[in-house]
């Protein structure tokens, strides 16, 4: 019969605490997050006509990634998919119904604030 060594000892005595299984268990699922988050954003910058592996693409790529948002890809003008991060009601940018950033000129807040403390629930 072999004798473990010491380390082989103290890696049992590791592997057998249920607070390491926790971590560890932890740590796969957000490694496995991660892995289905950029296979998701490569799917969205091939979706937008381009190679995620170079160039443009690789740079959209970084840009879902980095902030964690979905591209708009509403068709333009031009016929091509919109680049831009969307955000907002289905994720489209402020340029294709996205997210209002608010009324712009004091007269307008002053009516927004006015709606505000109208249709506020009693």
């Amino acid at each position: 019969m072999a004798r473990l060594s010491s380390y082989d000892r103290m890696m049992a005595e590791i592997e057998a605490d249920p607070e390491y299984q926790r971590r560890l268990a932890q740590h796969m699922a957000e490694i496995d997050e991660r892995q289905r988050m950029q296979s998701w954003a490569a799917d969205r910058v091939r979706a937008a006509g381009f190679d995620p592996a170079e160039g443009r693409g690789r740079k959209l790529l970084e840009k879902i990634e980095r902030t964690a948002g979905d591209l708009c890809l509403a068709r333009t003008r031009r016929g091509t998919l919109c680049i831009a991060l969307g955000s907002g009601n289905g994720w489209r940018c402020r340029l294709h119904g996205g997210a209002s950033i608010g009324p712009k000129t004091d007269e307008g807040r002053a009516r927004a604030m006015a709606n505000l403390v109208q249709n506020r629930p009693k």
